[in-house]
């Protein structure tokens, strides 16, 4: 566990601001992870593209329910209605979201967590 802590704090260094402390790195998951069913079947890469979203900007509602069904085409689509925020971040997390998303076909070696 402290290792993935370590790793989430970089990538919300490189996205939230810089010094990420463990506080905000555990605060922003135990949002996240309250409002989503079965948080622990959410894939940890796109367990850490929501939890940096939620460092800066409360999930939406339909964001919440497309986590919960596991429905990563409706994230990536909730995702683009974020049209406030930076373009190049959105990008960066539907990135994230894609590497499980595109690659669950039968017979590929992805797998998560």
């Amino acid at each position: 566990m402290a290792i993935q802590l370590e790793v989430l704090k970089l990538e919300m260094d490189e996205h939230v601001s810089s010094g990420t402390t463990d506080e905000a790195a555990t605060a922003a998951e135990s949002a996240v992870s309250s409002q989503v069913a079965d948080w622990a079947s959410v894939p940890s890469l796109i367990q850490h593209a929501v939890i940096i979203l939620e460092a800066l900007d409360a999930l939406t509602e339909n964001e919440i329910a497309a986590i919960d069904d596991a429905d990563w085409d409706t994230l990536k689509t909730e995702l683009d209605a974020r049209t406030e925020m930076d373009a190049g971040f959105i990008a960066y997390l539907k990135q994230r979201i894609c590497l499980i998303s595109d690659n669950t076909e039968e017979g590929t070696i992805v797998e998560h967590n």
